[in-house]
């Protein structure tokens, strides 16, 4: 079983950048392993690099290969550009064969819906192996910041640009065979959903 957390934190000469979104760490293991200034379009990742930390951990890339139907976003190698897998939808395909991860929202179908209704936002995500339905982990926002979901999506709407840290993600897995870089890729993407939504919400009511 491992840890890992997702940093975000607004890069002040950044931010000037109309698509950029926050600048993610991915730390494991007590260390910090990769950095991303996560780049997106209206409706579209565009490519991004995930910059290595640590010497073990290489550069890897991401990036939005189809806009029609299901979102499909590739992971790839930064220094040859070998897949590494797919995020497609609910789903992680991982590039050696019969390794599909499904993610969920952990919420009720009614919680879900209301939620949807009302523009807030999944505060846990839970990852299952598809060959076997085991559940093999979990990303989830952190103590701070959980309570009833109504009032998180309020604070969230409140809450001012700050280039101060703050934990957006912890996680959990039990997977030693599965790339970890997905799972870190797919963390970043969902949180940038989120903040994406929060900034068209704020444009137009202001």
């Amino acid at each position: 079983m491992s840890d890992f957390a997702v940093i975000a934190a607004i890069d002040p000469q950044a931010a000037e950048d109309p698509e950029y979104i926050a600048t993610y760490v991915i730390r494991a293991g007590g260390h910090e392993i990769y950095r991303v200034p996560l780049r997106r379009g209206p409706g579209m990742i565009r490519l991004n690099r995930f910059g290595s930390l640590v010497p073990r951990c290489p550069d890897f890339e991401i990036q939005q290969t189809d806009w029609v139907g299901l979102r499909k976003i590739a992971v790839r190698t930064a220094a040859r550009g070998l897949s590494i897998g797919e995020i497609r939808g609910p789903k992680l395909y991982f590039e050696k064969p019969n390794q599909i991860v499904g993610f969920h929202d952990a919420a009720s179908p009614m919680k879900r819906t209301l939620r949807w209704a009302l523009r807030g936002y999944p505060n846990r995500f839970v990852f299952v192996r598809a060959v076997d339905r085991m559940t093999i982990g979990w990303i989830e926002a952190p103590p701070d910041a959980m309570g009833p979901w109504p009032v998180r999506m309020v604070k969230a709407l409140r809450r001012k640009s700050s280039d101060e840290a703050q934990c957006v993600w912890l996680g959990q897995l039990d997977c030693p065979d599965l790339d970890f870089r997905l799972f870190a890729a797919l963390a970043v993407v969902l949180h940038s959903d989120q903040a994406g939504r929060r900034r068209l919400t704020a444009g137009a009511v202001g």
